[in-house]
């Protein structure tokens, strides 16, 4: 989009447009209380081009914003050897990019030491010498242990080939176990023959390491995997059981559930949880089969070899980068980056140690009271409202007020959870990625039913992202956007209202809306009824009849509405503060703050989505909210029919 052009309208004249290139703008409190008439012809016409053009003039706007570049400081800075969680991300990050520059035959080995520290080795990529101690160490019935032989998977993922577990609140879900790895429909290979199948698997297990002279094993394998699968086929449904400890230790006693639950629940007294089998017929024929199979040597080895193969196939989306040919898959996604891979298994550590990780005291006491006051502003305009029944006011104002929020830096971070920190402070690797990629997902997978999952999904977005409403009607802030540009505890009040009080107030505003209004609207229908039976539904129709046709109509306007009635309550937040009349430089300085930093990279875009590197550029341009704002009509005092004063505005 061409600047100065608007996404809502058809763009500003071509008069202003020449205009611009010679008028001059003064709205900083240095300046003369009167613009000229060329001036004010500027901003009535197109305040968005003069509010970024002026960027370059001031620094504390213009930064540029690129949260990577910090984490890669970060990862690359000698300034931690003191934060042992630092050091982890860059020993992770470090072996992630030697990794990539091995070759086939080194990989194999690194995947070898992986298998051997987890399983104590594996017999398909084993030599006669190997095998030997294997049988005699590992699979010998003194010292076969199935409990362990399961742990690493159920570290990784909570899932084996035999059974799963899920952590749901208080219950431990005990479901069948997942056979995918060995299943010829899942790997879209299911008009093949078995050997077919089996031999195929094999030439995955290849590229990983498995020995051209063991193919033989896969037979064993594969009895096994059918004898599993046919009981997960011939169960009938049934309702999920609850059961005992006590019952889990003696229907099922070839597994130490004591020990399993206290090893992936570490720091749950798991004796409080309640345990559900999901189908307690195929869970009891599974222990039998396994039952059998642990008294003698051929069964174990079966067994040893599928809990290994399975482990490999869970661990795919790491071995694919290395070997196309392990396990294809239908994802057309690209393998992560390393610098990718360490945001995403250290977001604890960047959130925490970043340099923009601490909130002050002062920060967090204003950011309060702010948001209370607009509470307080939207609470008494509401119950101002005479277009609702009064129980829909009721509802409205007691959802204003259960809204909190929630700031999130360094010091929440360390009283939330500590074990994931823990697992890969201890843990990697100082020279093998594998390793290290197993324990990321180790620690990513949830062990306590005191973890708030959702907050740890919603942190992991990194401190950087700014700020939106969840489930919870909690607006969280995080750390980073609370350090300039965008809050300076030297900001002004119109300054903070103008950046701040906007962002808060569409968040507001939207909790409210959607607890009443959008919950049955998807997408908001162009053909506007002659008489709308709400505000809400007026302003949406009032911005349709404007909005240029050329671009795409599904969510613009709840997006734009939002920043609409946002900085509507914003500045009468504002104006509620002063003490005494509010002047048009105030006035001015609330606007251009506002202008300022949306211009500079703060979106609704921003705001609402979580799935992006880096601030994106503004939806909509500065001029599509304020044209809609009375306030900013009365600071500037445009002719009404302008661009920036419309005959129609579209407000609630």
């Amino acid at each position: 989009m061409k600047q100065g052009s608007s996404l809502l309208t058809h763009g500003p004249s071509s008069r202003v447009e020449n205009q611009t290139e010679t008028g001059k703008l003064c709205i900083d409190e240095s300046c003369p209380s009167n613009n000229s008439d060329n001036s004010i012809n500027i901003i009535c016409d197109n305040f968005e081009k003069y509010s970024c053009d002026k960027l370059s003039q001031n620094s504390l706007y213009n930064r540029s914003f690129n949260a990577d570049d910090i984490i890669m400081k970060m990862l690359q800075s000698t300034e931690y050897e003191d934060v042992p969680s630092v050091k982890a991300a860059q020993a992770f990050y470090k072996t992630c990019t030697i990794a990539s520059s091995m070759g086939k035959p080194l990989i194999k080995k690194k995947i070898g030491e992986l298998i051997k520290l987890l399983f104590n080795g594996w017999l398909m990529s084993s030599n006669d010498t190997e095998q030997l101690d294997v049988e005699q160490n590992v699979l010998s019935s003194e010292k076969f242990s199935l409990t362990a032989l399961l742990l690493p998977s159920l570290f990784q993922s909570r899932v084996t080939a035999l059974f799963s577990l899920k952590l749901f609140g208080v219950t431990i879900e005990i479901h069948s176990g997942s056979l995918d790895a060995f299943d010829k429909e899942k790997l879209n290979v299911s008009i093949q023959e078995d050997s077919e199948v089996k031999e195929l698997i094999f030439k995955y297990l290849e590229n990983v390491g498995a020995l051209k002279s063991n193919e033989n094993m896969m037979d064993g394998v594969f009895e096994l995997y059918s004898e599993l699968k046919n009981v997960q086929k011939a169960t009938v449904y049934s309702e999920p059981k609850r059961v005992s400890h006590e019952y889990l230790t003696t229907t099922c006693p070839i597994i130490n559930w004591d020990v399993l639950f206290r090893n992936v629940f570490g720091n749950e007294s798991y004796n409080q949880l309640e345990f559900t089998i999901q189908s307690e017929e195929a869970w009891q024929r599974t222990c039998d089969i396994l039952r059998s199979k642990v008294t003698i040597d051929e069964g174990r080895k079966n067994i040893h070899n599928m809990v290994v193969i399975d482990f490999l196939y869970k661990m795919g989306n790491y071995l694919q980068q290395y070997f196309e040919d392990f396990y294809p898959t239908n994802n057309d996604k690209k393998p992560p980056t390393c610098f990718g891979e360490t945001k995403e298994n250290f977001w604890w550590t960047i959130n925490k140690e970043h340099k923009y990780s601490s909130i002050s005291k002062t920060t967090k006491d204003e950011v309060n009271q702010m948001f209370n006051e607009m509470k307080h502003k939207l609470t008494e305009l509401l119950s101002q409202r005479s277009w609702s029944s009064e129980d829909d006011k009721q509802k409205a104002i007691l959802t204003v007020s259960n809204i909190s929020v929630l700031m999130v830096d360094s010091v929440f971070l360390d009283q939330v959870n500590k074990e994931k920190e823990i697992i890969l402070e201890n843990e990697l690797s100082e020279n093998n990625y594998f390793i290290n990629a197993y324990y990321s997902q180790k620690a990513r997978t949830k062990t306590s039913s005191s973890e708030d999952s959702m907050l740890l999904d919603l942190l992991q977005l990194l401190l950087s992202y700014p700020i939106f409403t969840i489930d919870r009607r909690s607006v969280v802030i995080f750390s980073w956007i609370l350090h300039p540009p965008f809050w300076s505890e030297s900001h002004s009040m119109s300054e903070k209202y103008g950046i701040f009080g906007w962002i808060f107030g569409r968040q507001i505003i939207s909790a409210v809306l959607n607890d009443q209004e959008l919950h049955s609207q998807t997408e908001y229908s162009l053909e506007c009824k002659q008489n709308a039976s709400t505000p809400f539904e007026s302003q949406l129709c009032c911005l349709s009849e404007q909005i240029n046709p050329e671009i795409p109509q599904n969510k613009i306007f709840y997006r734009l509405s939002s920043d609409i009635n946002g900085l509507m309550l914003s500045f009468e937040a504002y104006k509620g503060t002063l003490t005494e009349n509010i002047d048009s430089l105030n006035k001015k300085m609330f606007f251009s703050a506002f202008a300022k930093i949306v211009c500079s990279g703060l979106s609704s875009y921003t705001i609402d989505s979580g799935s992006r590197k880096h601030i994106k550029a503004y939806e909509f341009i500065v001029n599509d909210v304020l044209k809609h704002s009375e306030g900013f009509s009365e600071a500037y005092q445009c002719e009404i029919g302008s661009i920036m004063n419309p005959v129609r505005k579209c407000i609630l």
